[in-house]
């Protein structure tokens, strides 16, 4: 009797204080508006207010919704209740958590460490191989189905992409021009490392509708249907990760990377394109034995040039595709999209820069959705001197060969720039020396995330030089902050290099 009264004491006791602590921080008074301000952001700034972590299952609650609202000196229920405005949701406090679930849904430990578990960021880490043959496809393409995020894979089909717990329902697509997308709920996949591999797809002719077979006509009516397939006529940006990196002969010498935020105008004649840093980081590795050190020019600016639909590069341009001669060499698959591909090569000489390459177009919207071209050695003398300083002005420098790739992701049904890709190589040779030095450049940018709605202008003082040397213009480095953002996973050797960076930072802070 007398233990089953203690038991009886004990448990009104632990209920009695967790009511309290549910009561007490429930109907606590804060004060709080907003103006068509995210469900999400407002919780945080909740989180930042109360000292409690919000904890609930995505699925049942809409945190992408904007929401206005003013409240002076009320109740933290009465906030949440304005904030969901959902008469089904219960709220309990466990802990330092304030768990909101439905209300015919009990609560139990277990559920609340999932549900604390769907609030943190959810990593995807893999490697791209040819189905068979199991050799890495370069540069895949890693993307949601229904958002606009993803990544690129390196070099050796390797990637990782970091996805809000809110888009667990939806599908990873990964894709790569000539082979079959490859498609998996993003729920069925663990925080571990995974092995996709791609199925090459093979065609015949008639197992496709051929419009017609002249390269010519079909990209006129590409260039056409510009405005109808692309998010023209509206400002743009685009959250992207940038990087630079420069490498002699098979050693990295520098290593530069950024979270950057790209606004496109929708109309160029009145505003030109901007470019803000939001994070950068930078690794340097020369020697004193160096007599070479080679820097990149204009590696920003060359990834707004690039971006062949809203520069109107001369292959895809109808005033100047006279000096090309275009010819059908395939039909092929990319982004879940059958596509024709078009060569096309300099017809005429001029004092212009003309490429050699050929351009996807969708055979269904007639939607250029890539390029892969390059430079011939002639003219890449003409530019050579406009895209790389070197420190020492006794060097002859003697342009080896430059490739580009660019692509476009299809969002709410219309494309926009995903990705480009730069790569340079040089041989630099001091004067009176018998052999040079290979130098290999390659710029990089992949888009994480697109918007056309609430798209500003950048302020002047926040945009970055693009035009200049971009190294030299990283000055702050945030460790705390490089986990938080899909990336392009680099090559070991430049993983040893920013590891290197990384010690020589901590030591820094530690002696001052």
């Amino acid at each position: 009797m007398r233990r089953s009264l203690l038991i009886l004491i004990l448990f009104i006791t632990q209920t009695t204080q967790l009511v309290s602590q549910e009561e007490n921080i429930l109907s606590r008074k804060y004060s709080l508006s907003e103006d068509n301000t995210p469900v999400y952001q407002v919780i945080l700034k909740l989180t930042k207010k109360t000292g409690y972590d919000f904890s609930y299952n995505s699925t049942i609650i809409d945190d992408e919704k904007p929401i206005t609202f003013s409240l002076e000196d009320y109740k933290l229920k009465h906030i949440i209740d304005t904030l969901f405005r959902d008469t089904s949701l219960a709220y309990d406090v466990v802990k330092n958590h304030i768990v909101i679930h439905k209300k015919n849904v009990p609560l139990d430990s277990s559920r609340v460490r999932v549900l604390k578990k769907e609030t943190t960021p959810f990593t995807i880490e893999g490697k791209v191989l040819r189905e068979k043959k199991n050799t890495p496809l370069p540069f895949a393409t890693i993307s949601l189905k229904n958002h606009p995020i993803g990544t690129i894979a390196n070099n050796q089909g390797e990637f990782v992409l970091k996805i809000d717990p809110k888009f667990r329902t939806d599908t990873l697509i990964i894709s790569f021009i000539g082979y079959e997308n490859h498609s998996i709920p993003v729920s069925e996949l663990t925080e571990e490392k995974h092995t996709f591999s791609l199925r090459e797809k093979r065609y015949t002719i008639q197992g496709v509708i051929i419009r017609t077979k002249d390269p010519n006509i079909i990209l006129e009516n590409a260039i056409n249907r510009i405005e109808e397939n692309y998010h023209s006529g509206v400002p743009i940006s685009l959250t992207s990760f940038y990087r630079e990196t420069i490498k002699k002969e098979e050693q990295f010498t520098s290593v530069s990377e950024a979270i950057i935020k790209i606004y496109k105008p929708n109309v160029k004649l009145f505003q030109s394109p901007q470019i803000k840093v939001l994070k950068s980081r930078k690794t340097i590795n020369y020697t004193r034995k160096d007599s070479v050190i080679l820097k990149l020019k204009a590696g920003l600016d060359a990834i707004l040039f690039l971006d062949i639909i809203d520069e109107g590069m001369s292959f895809v341009n109808s005033s100047e595709r006279n000096l090309y001669s275009y010819s059908m060499e395939d039909i092929s698959y990319f982004n879940d999209k059958d596509v024709y591909v078009i060569g096309f090569e300099p017809n005429l000489k001029t004092d212009m820069p003309l490429y050699t390459g050929k351009v996807y177009v969708d055979i269904k919207t007639l939607a250029i959705i890539g390029a892969e071209f390059h430079l011939n050695k002639e003219n890449l003398r003409k530019i050579s001197e406009s895209l790389i300083i070197k420190k020492k002005w006794d060097m002859n420098v003697n342009p080896k060969k430059t490739s580009y790739f660019v692509s476009y992701k299809q969002t709410e049904g219309k494309y926009h720039l995903n990705h480009i890709r730069g790569d340079l190589t040089f041989k630099i040779r001091k004067k009176g020396q018998l052999f040079g030095d290979d130098f290999h450049v390659r710029f990089e940018m992949a888009a994480n995330n697109f918007r056309k709605d609430s798209v500003d202008r950048f302020q002047s003082k926040e945009t970055v030089k693009t035009h200049k040397v971009f190294i030299e213009q990283v000055k702050n480095y945030d460790p705390s902050f490089w986990g938080d953002f899909n990336y392009i996973k680099p090559n070991e050797p430049i993983k040893k290099t920013i590891e290197r960076l990384n010690t020589k930072i901590r030591t820094l802070e530690e002696s001052n």
